[in-house]
């Protein structure tokens, strides 16, 4: 991690996350391979790998990733934000979780700040797992991307509505644009989602 350029990316910049948030998030760029780049943190907070985002406009057509892990993660039982966002989530007892990193970075700058991502468009078993072991948690939001429907959340979750109050967000008044975060449309947009999410019972 420590070779890569300690400097923002000017294309998350431009879509709304300043360069303050990034570094916060420990974000870089690796000029060689041409990607984003940010550190992953296992459950007990230690580093454990990079993720990077293709930086090559036209990487579909090249053939190429959007994203890669630059070593194996092996079962994914942790969550981006975690580290981050840690004290915040166990104090407030409630959690906002996002599909991606960038969502989490703009909800921080926004002062929502006890936010996390699945890194994915689902909630896997060792992930729930994970959340049953923080004892504080009573609320959990799911907050993925405008693309996805109830039927697509609710399908991954079966353990959590058993223990927590589970809200899912969805855009029912077509807020936001095609495969957009809950929060890329502003705050008050987001407020407005959450407000109206509807609980799992």
């Amino acid at each position: 991690y420590e070779q890569f350029s300690d400097e923002p990316a000017d294309v998350w910049i431009n879509e709304g996350i300043n360069a303050e948030t990034q570094k916060i998030f420990k974000v870089r760029i690796d000029h060689k391979a041409n990607r984003i780049v940010y550190p992953l943190w296992d459950k007990e907070l230690k580093f454990l790998t990079c993720k990077g985002r293709s930086l090559f406009p036209q990487y579909k057509k090249l053939g190429l990733p959007k994203y890669i892990s630059y070593s194996k993660i092996g079962k994914m039982d942790f969550f981006c934000g975690w580290k981050e966002n840690k004290d915040n989530i166990l104090q407030n007892g409630t959690v906002y979780i996002f599909e991606g990193i960038k969502s989490v970075m703009k909800c921080y700058q926004s002062g929502i700040r006890n936010t996390i991502c699945a890194e994915t468009s689902s909630i896997n078993k060792w992930q729930q797992e994970f959340l049953l072991q923080q004892n504080n948690i009573r609320n959990i939001y799911i907050c993925f991307d405008s693309d996805k429907n109830y039927n697509d959340v609710v399908t991954h979750i079966e353990m959590l509505p058993k223990f927590f109050n589970v809200y899912i967000v969805l855009d029912r008044w077509k807020l936001l644009g095609d495969k957009c975060s809950p929060i890329d449309c502003g705050l008050d947009n987001f407020i407005m989602l959450r407000d109206n999410a509807i609980r799992i019972k």
